[in-house]
């Protein structure tokens, strides 16, 4: 099953938190009109390698983001169907592979580390009035019983997978799909320019197949995922006999 409730979520930042070694992710608060949200960014792995490949685009001059300016404020839904809108890293045209680059989250001294890169773009866009944030990613909430766990907001509303969601190794394999990938778009209006922020997991795999999204490719496995990878299809196989 491909994630669930994919779409992009447009609207103003307010505040953000940083990354630490307790959470793997960077934080935003984003307000849509009255409508709060907490997009929740990855920026390094619970599994090894930690740290993450990513790509920013600065500036992101594509025709493309006329079509996310005209998007209403708030979270609109993307069925997969929808390719002038829907991102895939591997099958469209915005994320060059060799341009990718590994970084860990947190490192010592000034702009040298992920959580950093993604803030500094954040940072900027809350103090701009003007500025907007385009987040791609699943959509979770609203959970109409409790308050956000960062922010405090209620209810507890927001998205996340906002990085590829093709290629996973087998643990997260069932999350895979085309054209339903994650990014970070911010509009800065009065320079009229647009910077892309897109991340990805050492442990996905850029060859993908066009239907599910798995791996297709073995040598871009570790041996301990094509060994489970083999054991899968091997309970698939026994299983599909016992049912004749």
């Amino acid at each position: 099953m491909p994630v669930l409730r994919y779409g992009v979520l447009k609207g103003r930042p307010l505040q953000r938190q940083l990354s630490t070694y307790a959470d793997t992710h960077y934080h935003v608060q984003i307000l849509a009109g009255a409508t709060q949200y907490r997009a929740s960014i990855n920026v390094q792995s619970q599994s090894n390698p930690s740290e993450l490949e990513y790509l920013i685009r600065d500036p992101f001059d594509e025709p493309w983001t006329s079509r996310l300016d005209h998007l209403p404020p708030g979270f609109t839904s993307l069925p997969r169907s929808r390719r002038d809108l829907t991102l895939d890293y591997v099958r469209g045209s915005f994320v060059d592979q060799a341009a990718l680059r590994v970084l860990p989250f947190d490192l010592p001294g000034p702009q040298n580390d992920l959580n950093e890169a993604i803030d500094q773009y954040i940072t900027r866009a809350i103090e701009q009035e003007d500025a907007l944030l385009y987040i791609f990613g699943s959509r979770w909430g609203p959970e109409w019983r409790r308050r956000d766990d960062i922010f405090g907001f209620w209810p507890g509303n927001g998205l996340h997978d906002v990085h590829m969601n093709q290629g996973n190794a087998v643990r997260f394999a069932s999350q895979d799909g085309i054209w339903q990938d994650g990014a970070i778009f911010v509009q800065f209006p009065s320079s009229r320019r647009w910077v892309a922020i897109f991340l990805k997991f050492q442990s996905q795999c850029w060859q993908t197949d066009d239907r599910s999204g798995h791996c297709l490719n073995d040598l871009e496995m570790s041996p301990d995922e094509r060994l489970a990878r083999h054991k899968s299809k091997l309970r698939k196989w026994y299983g599909s006999r016992r049912r004749r």
